[in-house]
């Protein structure tokens, strides 16, 4: 848990995280988890996988 913690803040990519956190009113952490491989739940985090992806950050997605 510290490494995951300790990754988000020394992240270079934490100004993208907040300002897609505050396009899908949710938190900077979810969008964080999303981009390095959790899973999509809800239809939010399937809008922020899509964000993620054409933006680059991420290649694919994960359905669970």
């Amino acid at each position: 848990m510290k490494r995951n913690v300790w990754g988000f803040i020394t992240s270079s990519r934490r100004d993208v995280y907040f300002k897609l956190a505050l396009r899908h009113s949710s938190t900077p952490w979810r969008v964080y988890s999303l981009a390095h491989g959790r899973f999509i739940r809800t239809s939010r985090d399937a809008r922020i996988a899509k964000d993620l992806e054409r933006l680059g950050i991420i290649e694919g997605t994960k359905k669970w």
